[in-house]
């Protein structure tokens, strides 16, 4: 699926969103991180600067070191609010003494999820009283969560000397983690945000539109070289032929155009056989009966019997040819009828082979059949008959003196085959694939005899194609002889 030109595109519509997106997204990262942001480092320094003011607070001071709550309270509503909490806890356990919230209830532990030392916090200069502070390397910091809220938190040791027996105690300032919403986010970007967006959407669009140009020129250029193909075929260069390359479907576009060029070629060529072979057929006999009926007229024939049997058998010829070429063409276009009778194939090799046996033996040639037990083929016993009778007397003709011709009749493949092996003239390997054309004939040049009109294998051809089968023909080369193979499904 990948190879083909769908997948193609699937893939390239989504590299290229892919990629788009991309560039947006690292843009919008790099530029929301180059903004400044209220991090988790200035709340706490924000935390400890609150603390510092708030131990510096002398009512504050002395509420701590009494333990009174109600002291503690007036205390803090003298503070700055700016959102932060005061807890006084137990040192090592986390238990909340006081709060000065609702939410922190007396008697409950604080679950310190993350602490660290938090150096540089709180610094002598920082502290004018710093007998408050127990040491400013305890001060910590960290984050934890409760009921689903986030805190951020500094937890400062505290010199307030408990009652004896009691433990030591620290103060917790917190304050809730920040979270800014999407839309507040692009609110508070601005223009700025979309600016950079557009940014973004441009490089992404240059980008694109490079990717696209690849990948067209890959699919376009095997494309314009089919139709560049198409054009020189149509301007007579049937031998142009079309690089296989590009997706699946368009190699496969090429490799059909190059097949039909290759045919097309063929059939041109075979026409142009065609029309030498009909006007050498025709002339000879038509200049026959012309010069013979000139002689008549003139007076000047020796033997006018002799002359008008010769004009009389140069028109049978003449209408033997024509007769084959109203057969094949009636073949080729169907509106020959064939009857369809149950046959059996190794009695009609076999009826054959007996009337031929006198011409074969009369040329010493050795005529023999193999024919085993095959089911019955349906079909046209006349039209099977030409085949049979075509395929031996060829056979007869072109094997020289003390040479073999054999039938073969079996069962295979579902069907019924008839081969006749002989070991005569042979074919040439250039000339097998044309030897069922009309009028070619394959030994035109090697001073062997002739093949008549070279009409008869192609009616042979029509013929058992109209019977749904197939004929092939084999040869190993000149004076190699050869085998005709006809294949013929069994009746049903």
């Amino acid at each position: 699926m990948l190879t083909g030109i769908r997948g193609r595109l699937l893939l390239s519509y989504l590299l290229l969103l892919i990629v788009t997106l991309t560039i947006m997204a690292v843009a919008l990262i790099l530029f929301l991180r180059s903004r400044p942001a209220n991090s988790d480092e200035e709340i706490h320094r924000m935390l400890a600067s609150y603390a510092v003011r708030g131990l510096q607070d002398r009512q504050l001071i002395r509420a701590l070191r009494s333990g009174n709550t109600a002291a503690m309270d007036v205390a803090v509503d003298r503070l700055p609010d700016d959102d932060i909490v005061i807890i006084l806890i137990e040192s090592e356990t986390n238990v909340v003494y006081w709060a000065s919230d609702d939410m922190h209830t007396p008697g409950n532990v604080i679950e310190l999820d993350r602490e660290e030392v938090f150096r540089g916090a709180l610094t002598r200069e920082e502290d004018s009283r710093p007998q408050i502070l127990e040491s400013a390397r305890l001060t910590t910091r960290g984050s934890f969560e409760e009921d689903g809220v986030q805190w951020l938190f500094i937890k400062v040791p505290i010199v307030a000397r408990p009652l004896r027996g009691q433990p030591s105690q620290s103060l917790l300032l917190v304050h809730q983690r920040p979270s800014t919403p999407l839309l507040e986010a692009v609110s508070q970007f601005g223009d700025n945000l979309s600016i950079a967006i557009i940014q973004a959407g441009l490089v992404g669009m240059g980008v694109a539109v490079i990717l696209a140009i690849v990948i067209t020129r890959t699919i376009g250029k095997p494309l314009q070289a089919v139709s560049d193909a198409a054009g020189a075929v149509a301007e007579g260069d049937y031998s142009h032929h079309v690089p296989v390359a590009g997706p699946l479907e368009i190699r496969e576009v090429a490799e059909a155009f190059n097949r039909m060029s290759e045919q097309v070629e063929l059939n041109n060529q075979a026409q142009k056989d065609l029309l030498a072979n009909v006007s050498h057929d025709l002339k000879t006999p038509l200049t026959s009966i012309q010069g013979y009926s000139q002689a008549i007229m003139d007076g000047t024939a020796p033997d006018k019997a002799a002359a008008a049997k010769i004009i009389h058998d140069e028109a049978g010829r003449l209408t033997r040819l024509v007769g084959q070429l109203t057969e094949l063409a009636r073949l080729r276009s169907g509106r020959l009828s064939m009857r369809q009778d149950y046959l059996d194939m190794g009695m009609i090799v076999e009826g054959i082979s007996q009337r031929l046996a006198v011409v074969a033996e009369k040329k010493n040639i050795a005529l023999s059949t193999e024919i085993n037990a095959v089911p019955k083929i349906k079909g046209d016993g006349d039209r099977m008959a030409q085949v049979v009778t075509n395929l031996l007397s060829n056979a007869i003709k072109y094997t020289p003196e003390g040479g073999e011709v054999i039938a073969y009749v079996e069962a295979i493949d579902g069907g019924v085959s008839v081969a006749v092996k002989d070991t005569g003239i042979g074919i040439a390997e250039e000339d097998i694939s044309r030897v069922f054309e009309r009028f070619y004939q394959v030994d035109k040049s090697r001073g062997g005899p002739r093949r008549g009109h070279g009409l008869g294998l192609a009616i042979t051809h029509e013929i058992v194609e109209a019977h749904r089968g197939r004929i092939i023909v084999e040869s190993a080369g000149f004076n190699q002889g050869s085998m005709f193979t006809v294949w013929l499904p069994m009746a049903q």
